[in-house]
Order: structure tokens, then C-alpha cells, then sequence
């Protein structure tokens, strides 16, 4: 069949509507193949009447390369792709060799074109279908960067992700929290999950952030975090069957084709990252492990009637603070800068703060929602 313009938009539909109950992009694009019987080999052909365009037959050569286990075949099929359509930066990165050095050149020349073409759209952020191109390189960048452990570059490469996209498709926020983690980064962490409305405290965020309140001594806050996660992911206990941390364990699940939340593989997946603190603080999991044993009771906690994540930015009376309601990222570049009273705003121009990198439409909208003035001019 032909992936053409009516498939493509299903297939956005299907993702807006059913993401969240899939741990993974991956596992819904399987279940939207699954429900419209798509299998892969049927991706690979198409109506002749209809010709492809450029792109889309370069990407069906992607898909057939990463499928393809003789090394010399897939090289050929995705220089192929790559005079099909140049800007295929999922060709690029899978003709990548092993030298991580050259990997993050490739990285760096593939975003800062990325973002060249960028700026010459509306800026409007994930809902702009134009964008998309640019924010899925992101996610795979960020998740390369977090990889290797350059966690302050991965760490901008997230909060643009999560800056741009009020629904965080793509998951920046658990990226964020891992750094936040890994980084000693507790006020911060802590503000990511006040972010997430409550329904939304899965155990991807709140693994990290109790180990990173429990190695900055707010072991209070982990303790209840830690009888909050005992309720929510039955598998908790297998981690603690052990005298030491399960690094073998971590290691083997932290990297899943699929997985379901509140499962071994979710908790493995948030871990995976977290591997440097578990082996670097020895006070760690022995914490953990006598905070899973203990008795004590959840906090109360109030239940929503959907599971979508939704980033509120609404007020239900006037803000004292000119910052209040905005996501946390957005929030860290306007207070690097200065930006935290109503006054300083008064000195700068609108086009100005449009213009700073990381600070996208809703973050311009909640600060007018909190009747912050700027100065006139251009």
C-alpha cells in the first residue's frame, strides 16, 4: 500500500489519541499497523499508478536497510535513500560507524541544519506538522547525548522538546528528570513533577526523583514517594530481591523494544540512566531497598477521570508571580535571564522573550494570562 497523505494524517490521529496508553512512539505506530493491518513488508510496496514522492520512497529504503543484516547492502540502500532526499537524517545516522567522536559530529552538523530550516517556520511548536521533522531529530539527539553522559547538552536538547510540545509526545520529561537525577538537581526535579498533572505520576518520574531527593538528604519526600510507588507498580519487589543493586538485571531490561508501565521493564528503563548513582553512592539501594520493606501509608491523593497528560497553564485567580503556570524549562531560561518580576519584564520588548531560544507561543500566552506588561517597542 501507499503510505500517502490520508494514511499519514490516520496515523497522527491515532497517535494523539492513543500515546498515552502505549509506553513507546514505537508501540503505537505497532498498534495503529496492527489495527489497519499493515504488517512491515506491506510498507515496503505501494500503488505504481501513485508515485512516491522523493521522501517517501527514501524513508521505504530506510526501512528496508534497518532490516537489512549484511552491512554492505544497508550501506548502499541508505546512500541511496540519502540522493533521494539529502536532509534524511535517519540515513545519516544509520550509516554512523562505532567512533562516538565522529557519531556527535554527525549529530551536531544534522541539528544545526535541522534548526536553520527551523527558524523558517512558525515556531508553533509538536502541533505544527511542519516541525515534526525537527522535533523527532531532537528526541533521538537528546537520547544520544544522555547516552554517553553529556547531560548538560542532552539536558538543553530536552527542555527544548519539552518547551515546544505542551503534551511532551516524545517523552522529554522523563529524559529531564533523569539529568535532574544524575545532576543532584532537586528543586528542579521536583518542580518537573509538580508539572504533571497527578494521574500522571508514573513510575518513569518517580524513580529518579526519589533517588535524587534520597542522595540530597529531602528523604521525607522519597520516603513518601516510595510507598506512592510500592501502590503503583506491583513488580517493585523483584528490584530488592538482591543484596545489591541488580546492575546485570538494570542492564538487560533497561532497553526494551516494548514495555508497559508499572512493570519490571518500566522500572528498569527509569534505572538505566540512574546506573552511574547506583553504583557511585553505595548509600543508595540499601535506602531504597529498607524504604520498600517499611509499612508506612500512601499520602491521600486525588483521582482524575483521564489519562491524558495535559500541561495546565490556566489560573484560577490572579498571579502575584509573572513565572506562575509556566513549564519548567521555559521557566529556567526566563530566570537565567532576569526575567522574574513584572518589573523586569517592563524592560524588555515582546518580540524579544518570542525570540529566546526554548520559549515557544504557550509560554507567551500563560505570561499574558498573568498580566505581565512589556515595553513598547520593536
Amino acid at each position: 500500500m501507499h503510505f500517502n497523505d490520508d494514511i499519514f494524517r490516520l496515523l497522527q490521529e491515532f497517535i494523539d489519541a492513543n500515546q498515552d496508553q502505549f509506553s513507546s512512539i514505537e508501540e503505537t505506530v505497532e498498534a495503529f499497523m496492527d489495527q489497519h493491518n499493515i504488517s512491515p513488508e506491506a510498507e515496503d510496496q505501494w500503488d505504481e499508478s501513485e508515485p512516491l514522492l522523493a521522501e517517501e520512497e527514501s524513508m521505504l529504503l530506510v526501512r528496508k536497510a534497518s532490516r537489512e543484516s549484511n552491512r554492505t547492502k544497508q550501506k548502499k540502500m541508505l546512500k541511496q535513500a540519502l540522493k533521494l532526499w539529502p536532509d534524511n537524517y535517519e540515513a545519516e545516522l544509520l550509516l554512523m560507524d562505532d567512533d562516538l567522536l565522529e557519531q556527535l559530529k554527525t549529530y551536531v552538523t544534522i541539528e544545526k541544519r535541522e534548526r536553520a530550516k527551523w527558524l523558517k517556520t512558525d515556531q508553533a511548536g509538536w502541533i505544527n506538522w511542519e516541525e515534526r521533522h525537527y522535533w523527532k531529530f531532537k528526541g533521538i539527539y537528546a537520547e544520544f547525548l544522555l547516552e554517553v553522559g553529556l547531560l548538560s547538552a542532552a539536558q538543553e536538547q530536552f527542555q527544548d522538546l519539552f518547551a515546544y510540545n505542551d503534551m511532551d509526545n516524545l517523552g522529554a520529561r522523563y529524559g529531564l528528570m533523569s539529568i535532574y537525577a544524575r545532576t543532584y538537581q532537586w528543586d528542579k526535579a521536583k518542580r518537573l513533577l509538580e508539572q504533571v498533572p497527578e494521574d500522571a505520576h508514573d513510575d518513569m518520574l518517580l524513580v529518579p526523583l526519589i533517588c535524587v531527593s534520597v542522595l540530597t538528604q529531602h528523604t521525607d519526600y522519597a520516603y513518601d514517594l516510595m510507598q506512592t510507588l510500592k501502590e503503583l507498580n506491583p513488580e517493585l519487589g523483584k528490584l530488592f530481591r538482591h543484596e545489591a543493586a541488580p546492575i546485570e538485571m538494570i542492564v538487560k531490561l533497561g532497553h526494551p523494544g516494548s514495555y508497559n508501565l508499572y512493570s519490571l521493564e518500566s522500572l528498569c528503563v527509569a534505572l538505566y540512566p540512574l546506573i552511574p548513582l547506583l553504583v557511585g553512592a553505595a548509600y543508595l539501594y540499601p535506602w531504597l531497598k529498607h524504604a520498600y520493606k517499611s509499612k508506612a501509608k500512601r499520602l491521600p491523593q486525588t483521582k482524575s477521570a483521564t489519562n491524558v497528560i495535559e500541561f495546565p497553564n490556566a489560573q484560577t485567580k490572579p498571579a502575584t508571580d509573572p513565572l506562575a503556570g509556566i513549564a519548567v524549562s521555559p521557566r529556567e531560561i526566563l530566570e537565567n535571564i532576569g526575567l522574574t518580576t513584572f518589573a523586569a519584564f517592563e524592560k524588555v520588548t515582546e518580540a524579544e522573550v518570542a525570540k529566546l531560544r526554548g520559549i515557544g507561543p504557550q509560554t507567551m500566552k500563560q505570561l499574558k494570562a498573568n498580566q505581565v506588561t512589556f515595553k513598547i517597542g520593536t
